[in-house]
């Protein structure tokens, strides 16, 4: 769809520049995750590429085993994703209750799919988790995915933390705000670990 037939039917609808630098890099990154598993790549467009899996089954098992391995190799991006959503909501002092996650395939068919959260959060390890499960839940393995997108919804200033057992949730929170310091400052990286 075209930006001028989506303002057309949503004038209301908050339209973004593109990032077309950004697509490149992810593109790349993809790529570079096909390449792990299969040595016959064709790049197709910015968002596709032909894979030749003649000859990998032996390393790796079955076309829809290699497939399933590649689409877990991908997630890593969803991470991002959690992480980036979750910087931007406690940058502007928001939690959010609701997570989103937009899938389109190959023949743009688009798959918008919502989660009702516990409680709300700027956290990227509750992001993280609801955006796995709402993947495993609605993607199936021939779905062949060319967009993931996700999103925080039902925002709120000031939302209350949750306290749980065995959680400190207040030391992740402080621990993601220091990793949104170290992006901030010498730029985008991944960090991980467990808080007790």
């Amino acid at each position: 769809m075209l930006v001028s037939e989506a303002k057309g039917i949503c004038p209301q609808g908050i339209f973004r520049v593109s990032d077309y630098p950004k697509y490149i890099r992810y593109s790349t990154r993809v790529l570079a995750i096909f390449r792990e598993f299969i040595p016959l790549v064709e790049p197709f467009s910015i968002d596709e590429a032909f894979l030749d899996v003649t000859g990998c089954e032996k390393l790796f098992g079955p076309p829809v085993e290699i497939a399933r391995k590649i689409k877990q190799r991908i997630r890593v991006p969803l991470l991002e994703l959690s992480e980036y959503v979750a910087a931007r909501a406690r940058e502007h002092g928001y939690k959010g209750r609701t997570l989103a996650i937009t899938m389109r395939d190959s023949n743009l068919t688009f798959l918008h799919r919502v989660k009702t959260l516990p409680h709300y959060t700027d956290l990227a390890a509750d992001i993280y988790k609801a955006a796995v499960f709402l993947w495993r839940k609605h993607c199936s393995t021939g779905w062949r995915v060319r967009l993931v997108g996700v999103g925080l919804g039902h925002l709120k200033r000031g939302a209350p933390e949750q306290l749980q057992f065995f959680i400190d949730r207040e030391k992740v929170h402080q621990a993601e705000e220091v990793c949104d310091r170290l992006r901030n400052r010498w730029g985008k990286m991944r960090f991980s670990g467990e808080f007790r």
